[in-house]
């Protein structure tokens, strides 16, 4: 994903928070945000969006067309 994404590129990872944990630990500069059905995951602060993938149709508007890689 930090490779496909470049250094300077969007990640999003639905419902993976162990791969949202991996690439945060790269450090990289590469912004990540974590939507997930877990609010235990809102530790993360504003890289942690509430999402249930079943209602995928209510992604958050200012979300859209913004990452340049989504791992699911």
């Amino acid at each position: 994903a930090l490779k496909a994404a470049n250094a300077n590129g969007t990640i999003c990872c639905i419902s993976c928070p162990t791969t949202y944990v991996k690439i945060k630990s790269k450090k990289k500069s590469n912004q990540v945000q974590l939507f997930e059905y877990d609010k235990r995951f809102s530790v993360y602060g504003n890289e942690f969006t509430f999402y249930d993938y079943n209602d995928f149709d209510n992604f958050p508007k200012q979300f859209e067309k913004h990452f340049d890689v989504v791992l699911l």
